[in-house]
């Protein structure tokens, strides 16, 4: 089936392919909001994405005559005639057995599980990296002399914070053949090109002391190891090595990606007549109180102790609030409370009082959904933090990994 008369795009056909060969397993999401991911992915193989939102339309409108069944053949394609100075790139013409088939082939379902695959090899290799360098610094603190004592502060023993939609982006962008968009190149990648990720931290003076010892007394010497994280810009130079060219690639993959997880996984409707109101403000009150109270996933439930939903549960049962659904008050369960009574409120909305939750990997969970703080109003939280090991009060952070915002007490 010629689209030649209605397009002005002239048909090239060297063979015949099933439809499969244009689909790989896909890291990410290639798509504009307008397009089914699996359409988008279909043109960005064949390299025929025109640069004019004109010809997106087109490309739109015979996908959607393949859903109608209107149409058995995708014919190849070349630069438009009245552009003849792009060159022109034939491939092949795909037989379309089924709209179902091209349906099926690329599910959110599929996407979320290769997301889900590549953060378990980021995570691992992350952390790899991280206990090399712990194994180090516990080497040399070790050879220290019996005169000196050591402290190793390290934010990242319980968790390794990174964008994964970026650092997946900028892996994409870094191939020039899609073929080799695989999780094992992936792997190898960051293997080789992340020892830097952690840097080496220098020993720094802490005080020292006097003790007696044997009758004697000794000067005791203190050492502070502080662990570091190069964060997420470490990558597009470091690792990856993009140009110029490739790290505005990498932005778009990154935002598309997220508009992807937003639009189809993690949307949820916003409503609009939610005031902010005085429980809000007496739940950051109530949430200041306990600045610097433990952190304790295990003892989440015992007094003196908070994980982030057992303090946010715990502030807002203060309130008369019972953040908890389906007999669950975890942070995802909270999130769901917000979505089931249409809670959610946007960002830029937010009041005191406000909730903000978290995903920072693919876990299973409503939304993916791992920590919620929070809003204390003029960009802070206060969040039960596991890398803080306490209650804290802290400009916001992460902001890319937000998923949902809620205020518990409106309607």
């Amino acid at each position: 089936v010629s689209e030649e008369a209605q397009t002005g795009f002239e048909p090239v056909s060297t063979g015949v392919a099933d439809v499969s060969h244009y689909f790989f397993k896909p890291l990410f999401y290639h798509g504009f909001s307008h397009l089914p991911p699996h359409a988008t992915t279909l043109l960005r193989k064949g390299h025929v994405i025109s640069q004019t939102q004109e010809n997106y339309n087109i490309f739109a409108r015979i996908i959607q005559r393949i859903y109608a069944g209107e149409l058995r053949y995708v014919m190849a394609v070349s630069a438009p005639k009245s552009n003849p100075s792009v060159q022109h790139t034939p491939i092949r013409k795909a037989t379309v057995q089924s709209p179902l088939h091209l349906k099926c082939r690329l599910t959110n379902e599929v996407i979320m599980e290769n997301i889900a695959e590549a953060e378990t090899s980021i995570e691992a290799i992350l952390r790899e990296k991280h206990d090399a360098v712990l194994g180090r610094i516990q080497a040399e603190a070790d050879a220290l002399g019996s005169d000196c004592e050591y402290s190793i502060t390290d934010e990242f023993a319980d968790q390794i914070i990174y964008e994964s939609a970026l650092i997946i982006s900028q892996f994409c962008a870094s191939q020039e053949d899609f073929r080799e968009v695989k999780l094992a190149v992936l792997e190898g990648i960051l293997r080789r090109n992340t020892d830097g990720i952690f840097p080496i931290p220098q020993r720094s003076p802490a005080g020292k002391r006097r003790m007696k010892r044997q009758g004697e007394t000794h000067t005791i010497y203190h050492y502070e190891y502080t662990v570091s994280y190069a964060g997420d810009a470490y990558f597009s130079g470091n690792v990856f090595f993009l140009s110029e060219e490739q790290a505005e690639t990498a932005a778009q993959y990154a935002s598309n990606l997220h508009l992807f997880l937003f639009d189809t996984v993690y949307h949820v409707e916003i409503n609009p007549d939610l005031v902010p109101g005085e429980t809000g403000n007496a739940a950051v009150d109530l949430a200041l109180t306990k600045l610097g109270t433990p952190y304790s996933q295990a003892n989440r439930d015992k007094e003196g102790y908070f994980d982030c939903s057992s303090f946010t549960y715990w502030v807002y049962r203060q309130l008369g609030v019972t953040l908890a659904f389906d007999g669950s008050n975890t942070a995802a369960a909270q999130g769901r409370y917000i979505a089931e009574n249409n809670l959610a409120v946007a960002y830029e909305s937010l009041a005191p009082g406000d909730l903000i939750f978290y995903s920072f990997g693919v876990n299973k969970r409503y939304l993916n959904i791992g920590h919620v703080a929070i809003y204390a109003g003029d960009g802070y939280v206060v969040d039960a933090s596991s890398s803080k090991k306490k209650v804290v009060y802290r400009p916001i952070y992460s902001t890319s990994n937000i998923v949902l915002c809620g205020r518990p007490y409106g309607g």
